[in-house]
């Protein structure tokens, strides 16, 4: 039995979420935003959830490159949220997704922060939730927009959590300054959660990007995507596969207990 990370095996972490709208934000470029997007969409999907992509990121679409049936919103253009909106209404009667997973662009934070009042009213109205995901890097900036993002949304239920992005040639010992620093405490006194994320290995996400697949394809073997690269199948193979299966897994392993975690610390 797959339990996702619940070592009683009692109950699926996974199965026990409620509606979710997962948020990945961070004005900063570069840090790692689609590609978690992409993890999230791989583990909850091999959980069993349906899961929708939501790509707004204008300069760099990569969650419309690799995923197929994703909604795409420029947030340059009027009523981008209109989109998001009618995936939620969907999410409530059932039928809709049960994730939806929003891959923001850099400078495109300013508008996520100006529709999550409206966005969680909607979600909280048939008891869905809203989290977000800061990603982190060595970069002072982005560990004072965490803290800050955690203690403008103290007093609401959308639950934050920070990860530090333990890739592109940053390891532990990177973050050492952050979780010794003023931030994270206000981070953590504002309800915030932490995680990180690892490497999935820069050779793998720079050929899932130009073979057009998302990380969940690999891991299903979907070389055959209306979509990939004709060569996709010789880029992976069977140890591509595997390696996405068990880095799939072993993030989600890690992640679920400590977004359950971020929920209960804003579940008023």
């Amino acid at each position: 039995m797959n339990t996702n990370g619940n070592a009683t095996g009692s109950k699926p972490l996974v199965d026990s979420l409620p509606p979710l709208l997962i948020a990945i934000v961070e004005d900063k470029g570069g840090v790692g935003k689609s590609t978690i997007a992409d993890a999230l969409h791989a583990g909850l999907t091999q959980g069993g959830l349906r899961v929708g992509m939501i790509d707004i990121d204008g300069s760099n679409s990569v969650g419309v490159m690799q995923h197929e049936d994703a909604i795409f919103g420029d947030t340059s253009d009027a009523g981008w949220q209109a989109k998001i909106s009618i995936a939620m209404r969907a999410m409530a009667t059932g039928k809709g997704m049960h994730v939806l997973i929003l891959d923001s662009g850099a400078r495109d934070e300013y508008h996520v922060r100006a529709e999550l009042e409206d966005f969680n009213e909607k979600m909280s109205a048939f008891g869905g939730r809203i989290l977000v995901v800061r990603p982190l890097t060595t970069s002072r900036f982005t560990h004072a927009n965490a803290a800050k993002f955690a203690q403008d949304t103290a007093e609401t239920n959308i639950a934050v959590v920070t990860m530090e992005v333990q890739a592109q040639g940053r390891t532990e010992k990177n973050f050492t300054r952050w979780r010794a620093s003023d931030a994270c405490r206000k981070a953590k006194e504002a309800g915030a959660e932490m995680t990180h994320i690892e490497s999935f290995g820069i050779e793998f996400i720079d050929d899932a990007v130009a073979c057009r697949l998302s990380v969940g394809d690999i891991a299903r073997a979907n070389f055959d995507k209306k979509t990939a690269h004709p060569k996709a199948r010789e880029v992976f193979g069977d140890e591509g596969v595997v390696w996405a299966q068990d880095i799939v897994k072993k993030h989600m392993r890690r992640w679920l207990p400590v977004f359950h975690a971020a929920l209960a610390q804003r579940g008023r």
